[in-house]
């Protein structure tokens, strides 16, 4: 069984790598439903595995559930969107860099709404210092829209700052514990092909969702917030679901608080480094996570 996943997961990875090289554009716009459908089976396949290797980790550290998931999960589930980015931000496309994180978040926050009352009422309440650096890095991305439309690289220190704080913290309180929830024992090298093949499949489908956008003559920004956002969320709603399937809640909602903090910080931060950030034309976007983020706040101030 083992034996066929690697095959399988080394196909998916060569696939990936000739989408790399060879690039999807427009010319192959009859076989881009097939090419996204390639993509969503290998990330699925391989978040379920990166999830199981996750897990390992995290026994043999002694991490928490929520640990896990803010730690290994959070940070692996925004790679792509870290890659996304900073290829934006290199070939000058600072709207199309800022569009993703921004339409990514948005999707992610807004499935977790639509599940909170099935499966996360009861542990919420834990996750209100993570709902605090939502909340206070969308207040200051709307305090940069006031000022700047194209961000300066040396603004992105500040979110760099306080994403150092909150993975300082996170670690500090991390709670150790001897039990772990059950998982497919996998070789660590499969986790490492599985994370692989999560990022370069997230660019196959922003490739895939570049030429839709052409197709339908979709301006820039709203393909990278509609288009990109939605494609570059399927990492994380994929691992939330694997991690839900097999009963890790407060590993799935650390990887969903985590990435999102990650997205507006780290990925925010480095885009900025790499070229100029442009928030033009990106007022109701950020507006939008605002708002989320103050009711997701609300949500764990008065869960029980």
């Amino acid at each position: 069984m083992k034996k066929s996943i690697i095959i399988y997961l080394f196909s998916l990875l060569i696939y990936d790598i000739l989408v790399l090289f060879y690039r999807i554009d427009i010319r192959f716009k009859f076989v881009i439903v097939f090419a996204i459908l390639i993509s969503i089976t290998g990330i699925y396949l391989s978040s379920d595995i990166f999830t199981d290797v996750a897990a390992k980790i995290g026994k043999k550290l002694e991490f928490s559930g929520k640990t896990v998931g803010i730690l290994i999960l959070g940070i692996a589930s925004v790679f792509d969107e870290i890659v996304m980015s900073l290829m934006a931000a290199l070939e000058g496309h600072g709207e199309i860099s800022f569009g993703s994180i921004q339409g990514s978040n948005t999707v992610v926050m807004l499935a977790f709404f639509i599940i909170i009352p099935f499966y996360y009422m009861k542990t919420l309440k834990t996750y209100r210092l993570d709902a605090v650096f939502i909340l206070a890095s969308s207040i200051i991305i709307l305090a940069f829209s006031f000022i700047y439309e194209d961000i300066p690289a040396y603004i992105g220190i500040i979110p760099m700052i306080i994403f150092i704080i909150y993975f300082y913290i996170i670690n500090r309180k991390n709670v150790k514990t001897n039990t772990a929830p059950e998982f497919e024992d996998y070789p660590y090298i499969y986790g490492l092909i599985s994370l692989l093949v999560i990022v370069l499949g997230s660019y196959a489908m922003i490739s895939s969702a570049i030429v839709i956008s052409d197709i339908f003559n979709i301006t820039s920004f709203f393909a990278s917030f509609i288009l990109l956002g939605v494609f570059g969320s399927i990492p994380e709603i994929t691992m939330v679901g694997i991690s839900l399937h097999r009963h890790r809640v407060g590993e799935s909602t650390g990887l969903i608080t985590g990435s999102t903090v990650y997205k507006n910080t780290l990925v925010f931060a480095l885009a900025a480094f790499t070229s100029e950030l442009t928030l033009k034309n990106s007022y109701f976007s950020i507006i939008l996570m605002l708002i989320i983020s103050i009711i997701f706040l609300i949500i764990t101030v008065f869960a029980r």
